[in-house]
Order: C-alpha cells, then structure tokens, then sequence
C-alpha cells in the first residue's frame, strides 16, 4: 500500500507502461481535505488552461516557399508543372500526384475536413527511416516489452528532451550547422551519420517546405498555397514520452494540421 501527499505545482500526474507477464489489479482513490491547498493557481488543471508568454509550446510559423513567378507553363499558382511532379515523384506514392487521385482527395476533403494517405512516402523512404529507427531503438534497448528507466537515454548533441513534465515530453532533433547549411544528406544507408533525425530533417527542409509541396498541399485541399509553415522532428521513446491536450496548442488562426 502506498500513501503520498499531492501538492499544487509540485506533484504531476504520470503514467507509465507497466511490463509484467500478470495482470495488475488494483484500489486507487483520493482523500481530500476540508480546506483547498495553498497555490492553488499552480494545479496541473491551472497550468494546462494556462496561454500567457512562454506557455505556447509549438512555437511560431516560417514563411512558406512561394512559387516562381516566371512559371511559363501555366498562370494557375497551385496547378503543378512538370518540375514540380517531377520533385515531388522522388518523395511521394505517384498514386497521390495524378489529377484523379487528386481531385478524390480534394472532395473528400472539402466533405470531411480531413484525408488519411496511407504509404504516403516512397518505399525506398519508408525502407530508411525504418531501418534507421529500428536499430535506434535497439541500440538503446527500447520497445518490444523492454523497461526502461533512465529518462535520459537517446538524448546527445542531436536529440533534446523537451517539456515541461506537466504537458509534454519527447526528444526533439536538432540540426547541426552543418547540416542547417546542407541541401541534402548523403543517400549512402552504410553512413553512420545518417540516423532517424538525418532522414527526417532532410524530408522537413527539403519536401515540407518547398513550393511544390506547397502547391500540392493547394490542389488536395482547396485552401490555396499556403502562407507559412511550422514542424519539429521528434521522437517518442517507448514507455517514455507524451504530449497531453494543453491551452499552449491551441490557435487563434485556422491552420492545416498534418
């Protein structure tokens, strides 16, 4: 039997897989005392609802790459051209970049709000980042029913745990400067250097954010090309990480989640 005393801004609720070959049964429940706790403001309740400076977790948006101007096959900003197919055909399924497939997912869209691609990345892509995940994650003897308590493994110069505890937490990837200056990674799956982050912050910079992406974001949802941009390249350890539903995700603005 286990007692502990929960105070406002100190304690925070956390869960946590739980390996065992049994099940696991078991009598929880609060006592409350007669008087509320002092600082109440600082409950995790209190700090979910919370929006004021520094509590927005997702960060501010970049500027969208714009189409060329000199475009001479076609006047329609959003309509792709052959450079643009062409691009996009190195990363995307061709299922999704002809005019049929992307006039189904348009009105599904417009009906629904919302479009669901499965096998949206080349399998040569996907073959990758699987790899590299895999053997990450058994590198640091992650997943398959394995625990795990140093809340510190998979984090280097690269990978950055991220919080506050109360809200989220995850490891994010950051670039070097080298790699900031980089158009492209070196395809050679034998480099060591090309993990998850690599393969991932490539895609970022060079697909997400380009203008043909952009312009087929344009076709499949009837919003237009859009206008700015946000991400973050994470990774979830097994057992480890979270994001819990919080005031700091919430817009002001439309946006277009993907």
């Amino acid at each position: 039997m286990a007692y502990f005393a929960v105070k406002p801004g100190v304690s925070f609720h956390s869960v946590q897989e739980v390996f065992c070959d049994r099940p696991r049964l078991s009598i929880q429940g609060w006592y409350h005392a007669d008087d509320a706790p002092e600082q109440m403001e600082n409950a995790t309740l209190q700090r979910l609802k919370s929006a004021e400076k520094g509590e927005d977790t997702e960060g501010g948006f970049e500027e969208m790459a714009s189409p060329s101007s000199s475009s001479s096959e076609d006047d329609d900003a959003d309509n792709l051209n052959r450079e643009d197919r062409s691009f996009l055909g190195g990363y995307i399924n061709a299922a999704y970049l002809t005019d049929e497939s992307m006039g189904e997912m348009r009105t599904r869209f417009e009906e629904e709000s919302s479009v669901k691609l499965r096998h949206f990345l080349l399998d040569e892509w996907n073959a990758k980042i699987g790899g590299a995940f895999t053997k990450e994650d058994e590198r640091d003897e992650l997943g398959r029913d394995r625990p795990a308590s140093d809340y510190n493994i998979g984090t280097n110069d690269r990978w950055k745990a991220v919080g506050p505890a109360h809200k989220q937490r995850f490891l994010q990837y950051q670039p070097t400067k080298d790699q900031l200056s980089k158009a492209t990674i070196d395809d050679d799956n034998n480099d060591p250097n090309n993990g998850t982050g690599e393969y991932l912050h490539h895609l970022r910079r060079t697909l997400f954010q380009s203008s043909s992406f952009g312009k087929w974001l344009g076709r499949i949802t009837s919003l237009g090309h859009p206008l700015g941009q946000r991400g973050k390249v994470r990774r979830f350890r097994p057992g480890h990480d979270y994001t819990v539903a919080h005031y700091g995700v919430l817009t002001t603005n439309s946006v277009l989640d993907a």
